[in-house]
């Protein structure tokens, strides 16, 4: 891609065409693929889809959702719930301008999206994907429909850097590609020092609990180093304040991190949360206090952890 990417590419009005043509037919090739699994019906629809490992047929309902890029027509999203998605393949050839070399190991269940510009990562079973070492997460997961991977909307633009508006009075989605730029690599995003120890006391103190729960963790101290009531600028700080982590003292501090721990790290660091504002957390059945219970707003609770602000 030349320097400037989506942008250069559309220095005149036919250049400007040509890429919007290219997004269209593929994005309503891939999209209405998918709808016609089911034919042509208006409003609520339903299809097979994949949805674990296993490759366990479940019945899900859909709704399409117009999608429009700098005011022009694309195609279809697919709505669940209320979460859009869109054919994971299709909208990065569509933007990319170019074909994808994908690839799907069966036995893992990864899926890969490669190209000069994006590498792309995923599992059915996980709840997050890999974007040019960037984590980003997806509490809902993907679906796998006929061997096409849907992913939700938010996340996947989030990867061109793209703005995306929802019209709730008419239901469509509004894509801004004026800020397209590929994301950038997580190599130089993350910071290194914040990692190293976000991930250590998320392991140490959150190890044997789901991602959301080590996420939860993370959070809590991300919260504190932007909160005034902690006098704490950085992830290190806040975790060696005088009382505040028990694994501080114990010394598991340390101790090399898990890898899903690092992967909760790294989701905190892009910006995602389970817990709010949370300030404070603890295990209440090990627990000798109800000070929290008693002094501070409850905000959610992760298996083993209630989280307080």
């Amino acid at each position: 891609m030349e320097e400037g990417g989506f942008a250069n590419r559309r220095r005149s009005p036919e250049q400007n065409s040509k890429q919007k043509e290219h997004i269209m037919s593929k994005l309503i090739k891939y999209c209405f693929a998918i709808v016609c699994v089911v034919g042509m019906a208006l409003g609520t629809m339903s299809i097979f889809a994949h949805a674990d490992s296993e490759e366990k047929a479940v019945i899900i309902s859909y709704t399409e959702i117009p999608l429009y890029i700098s005011g022009e027509y694309i195609g279809s999203g697919m709505k669940l719930d209320d979460i859009t998605y869109v054919p994971l393949l299709a909208f990065c050839e569509a933007m990319l301008q170019s074909e994808c070399e994908v690839t799907w190991d069966q036995e893992t269940g990864l899926v890969t999206i490669e190209t000069e510009e994006l590498n792309l990562s995923l599992k059915i079973t996980d709840n997050y994907m890999i974007a040019n070492e960037r984590y980003l997460y997806l509490p809902n997961g993907v679906y796998n429909i006929n061997g096409t991977i849907i992913a939700p909307i938010r996340e996947v633009v989030r990867i061109f850097g793209l703005d995306l508006e929802w019209d709730d009075e008419n239901w469509v989605i509004t894509i801004d590609d004026a800020s397209y730029e590929i994301i950038e690599n997580g190599e130089a995003f993350y910071d290194e020092h914040a990692l190293y120890w976000l991930s250590r006391v998320i392991s140490s103190e959150a190890g044997n609990q789901p991602l959301e729960g080590m996420m939860g963790v993370g959070n809590v101290v991300l919260n504190r180093v932007a909160s005034p009531e902690f006098a704490a600028s950085t992830v290190e700080s806040v975790i060696f304040a005088p009382g505040q982590f028990a694994v501080v003292d114990t010394g598991a501090i340390n101790m090399t991190p898990r890898d899903k721990a690092i992967i909760a790290a790294k989701l905190c660091l892009e910006g995602y949360s389970t817990v709010g504002d949370a300030l404070f957390f603890h295990n209440p059945a090990i627990s000798t206090t109800k000070w929290f219970e008693q002094n501070k707003t409850y905000c959610a609770t992760i298996e083993d952890h209630e989280f307080f602000a």
